[in-house]
């Protein structure tokens, strides 16, 4: 696939299954992303009890973006595909 070309299909294809499926997938990785974030606990969580992928996912969040846009070396300097 070149940059703002057409997507070409790879040896496996689900037809038209894939739109469904597709959508399927994004909904339910949305959703655990987000359950993955409560306490595992209720109640009011102590720092023993914390679930601390807030902090993990945020960290790799900043960080993924903070080099994507730096100065030279990031990926907006030389990605060409879509994001």
């Amino acid at each position: 696939m070149d940059s703002g070309g057409e997507f070409e299909k790879g040896p496996f294809h689900m037809g038209v299954l894939s739109l469904p499926i597709s959508i399927a997938a994004r909904a339910l990785h949305v959703l655990m992303s987000i359950v993955l974030l409560f306490p595992a606990e209720p109640g009011v969580p102590s720092p023993a009890t914390m679930n601390y992928t807030v902090l993990v996912m945020g960290g790799v969040t900043v960080l993924s973006t903070v080099y994507y846009y730096f100065p030279v070396y990031g990926g907006i300097h030389w990605f060409k595909g879509r994001l």
